[in-house]
C-alpha cells in the first residue's frame, strides 16, 4: 500500500508499506560458522550435544524441532519513503491514456513479526522496529483515465536487521541481512487534476 503526491508533473514522493514474507526452509542443508555452548541464554536452554562446538563453515541440517525454526511470516514489512521519476513513452491523441516509465529509489525501516524457535524455545514475537533498508525500482504505468491507472514494477533492495526478536527473552536477539526482490501490480487512483 502506497500513497503520495506529485511534487512535479514527472516526480512523486510517496510513503508505503510493503508486506513481504521470509521463511527459512526446514530440513535444508546449510553451513554454520561460530561457537555454540552446551547451554545458551538466561535462564539456560539446554542444547542438543550434536550442535555443541566450534564451527567453521561446517555442514548442518536446519532441523526446526531441536535446532532452529525461523521466519518473518506475519510480515517482513518494509515501510519506506520513495521518490519516483516518470518518463512519458506514449500519449493517446483523443483521450487521457498515457504510458509512462517509472524509476525510483526508497529508504525505510523494517518492522517484522518474527516467529522463532531456537533449541525448541521461542515464540511468535510482536511487530517491532528491527532494522532499516534501501530500495530501487523500475516499471511501467498505464494511465487509463486522468484518475485511474495500472502499474507493474520490479523492486529490489537490501535490509540490515540488527534487532530480530528470537526466543522472547530480552537477552536473546539475532541480526540478519536480507536482499529482497518484488514484482508487483497496482491498480491505483489519482486525486486532483494536476497530473
Amino acid at each position: 500500500m502506497h500513497a503520495g503526491v506529485f511534487i512535479k508533473d514527472n516526480l512523486s514522493l510517496s510513503v508505503g508499506w510493503d508486506h513481504m514474507k521470509y521463511v527459512v526452509d526446514d530440513y535444508q542443508n546449510s553451513h554454520i560458522t561460530g561457537n555454540i555452548l552446551g547451554q545458551v541464554s538466561n535462564p539456560g536452554i539446554a542444547v542438543n550435544p550434536r550442535y555443541v562446538g566450534n564451527f567453521s563453515n561446517a555442514p548442518v541440517v536446519i532441523n526446526p524441532i531441536d535446532f532452529i525454526d525461523y521466519e518473518h511470516t506475519d510480515g517482513f514489512n518494509y515501510a519506506a519513503i520513495e521518490l519516483d521519476h516518470y518518463t512519458n513513452l506514449w500519449q493517446a491523441k483523443k483521450n487521457h491514456m498515457q504510458l509512462e516509465w517509472i524509476n525510483g529509489v526508497g529508504i525505510g525501516v523494517v518492522v517484522p513479526r518474527s516467529d522463532v524457535r531456537l533449541f525448541s524455545v521461542g515464540q511468535n514475537n510482536f511487530w517491532h522496529l528491527a532494522g532499516a533498508g534501501a530500495s530501487i525500482k523500475t516499471g511501467l504505468r498505464l494511465n487509463l483515465t486522468k484518475q485511474l491507472f495500472f502499474e507493474t514494477s520490479l523492486k529490489g533492495g537490501y535490509t540490515d536487521l540488527w534487532d530480530v526478536h528470537t526466543t522472547g527473552r530480552s537477552v536473546d536477539q539475532a541480526s540478519q541481512a536480507i536482499w529482497f526482490g518484488e514484482w508487483f501490480w497496482v491498480l491505483g487512483f489519482n486525486f486532483g487534476g494536476a497530473k
